[in-house]
């Protein structure tokens, strides 16, 4: 599973009856991963933060702003 194989794939392969009995014992085999995949989602949500400020007020909406009037808001 680490190597991308489906978890349902594995739970049939070994016999399990079910994902959840699969990832219940190999779970504990992936604990070196979740600091990695920690620090991908705070980056990802970085990125997403920046992307949402770069593109406020972008767009055929405006929000009410009119060219050269002062927006106080």
């Amino acid at each position: 599973m680490a190597e991308g194989a489906d978890v349902k794939a594995v739970q049939r392969m070994l016999g399990h009856a079910s994902a959840v009995m699969t990832l219940d014992v190999y779970a504990d085999l992936f604990e070196e991963d979740l600091d990695q995949m920690a620090d991908r989602l705070d980056r990802a949500v970085g990125r997403a933060d920046a992307d949402s400020v770069r593109a406020e007020g972008v767009g055929p909406e405006l929000g009410g702003f009119r060219p050269g009037r002062r927006h106080h808001g």
